[in-house]
């Protein structure tokens, strides 16, 4: 036999060989990945008592995503203040330095400033071109009178409504500044219905909103500027009945925590307090790391 035959009779043998190794392989792989999709799939484990399965979404077995923000607590954003307070300054009107020992801390504090007295309208001036918030400060019956003497051109119970729209425009005469109004005690006129009807009324007409200092437990100068739709608030914390740095720090603390509470609260010192300055001048830096904005009297008052 040629040796040239035995050498083409050699080689086919080896590629057939190879052939049939190459085609065991292919087999052998197709085994792999088909085989384990015959074995049952062990069901996922069911949830523990108590805890809430997943939302998912259909055919899938992966949890739907979660809106977002969802599970998380109610925290506002950087820089969003959690609270307002409003702080008002009133009895405005007398003593020049005084005023300045607020106006000079550089905050946002509305002043409430008395008719008629001395200094008025020149105070009233300085503070709005200063950018200050004014509020008219109106003198209303005490229940003391007259021993208790509320100031010249007060409101009293018995004044009808010719008298309390004269009292009122000659008020708004010397001080067109102002924004709003609160009462200069008043705890007799406040409790008089008709006379804050008749009040309210007036200061509806003008848009000006109304502050109820809540001289009076029995006052419902509040209810009347609701039914006139006057904007209107009531004091929540008198700072300064005691001129001591304590009781007018912890004051602050508690009108801080209805602010927290509620959303807002509104705060009523006089500017002739030694101590109130001094308090404000070290508490107001620590507001905003408290999540709490100190605003004009407008922004609090609904």
């Amino acid at each position: 036999m040629p040796p040239g035959f035995l050498m083409v009779k050699t080689r086919g043998r080896k590629n057939s060989l190879l052939k049939l190794l190459a085609l065991l392989l292919v087999l052998g792989a197709a085994a792999v990945l088909w085989i384990p999709s015959l074995v049952e799939r062990e069901p996922p484990p069911e949830p523990e008592p108590g805890e809430e399965e997943p939302e998912t979404r259909p055919g899938s077995r992966e949890p739907a995503p979660r809106p977002p923000g969802e599970g998380l607590p109610l925290i506002p954003p950087p820089g969003v203040p959690r609270a307002k307070i409003a702080l008002i300054i009133d009895d405005v009107g007398y003593s020049r330095g005084d005023l300045e020992r607020f106006t000079g801390l550089g905050y946002p504090l509305t002043f409430s400033v008395l008719p008629f007295a001395a200094g008025s309208t020149e105070q009233a001036g300085l503070v709005h071109e200063l950018g200050f918030e004014l509020m008219l400060h109106i003198p209303m019956e005490p229940e003391g009178y007259p021993v208790d003497d509320p100031g010249p051109r007060a409101l009293f119970v018995d004044d009808g409504r010719e008298e309390v729209e004269r009292k009122l425009s000659l008020m708004l005469r010397q001080l067109p500044q102002v924004r709003g109004a609160n009462n200069h005690m008043g705890s007799q006129a406040t409790a008089d219905c008709a006379l804050m009807s008749l009040t309210m009324s007036f200061l509806r007409d003008r848009g000006l909103y109304f502050v109820d200092s809540r001289t009076s437990a029995g006052s419902c100068a509040l209810a009347a500027a609701r039914r006139q739709r006057v904007p209107s608030g009531t004091r929540d914390v008198f700072l300064d009945n005691q001129d001591d740095y304590q009781y007018i720090t912890r004051q602050l603390e508690q009108l801080k925590a209805r602010a927290l509470d509620r959303g807002t609260a509104i705060g009523i010192g006089h500017v002739h307090s030694r101590n109130l300055p001094l308090v404000l001048q070290r508490q107001l830096p620590l507001l905003e790391s408290e999540g709490i904005a100190l605003v004009s009297a407008s922004e609090v008052v609904r």
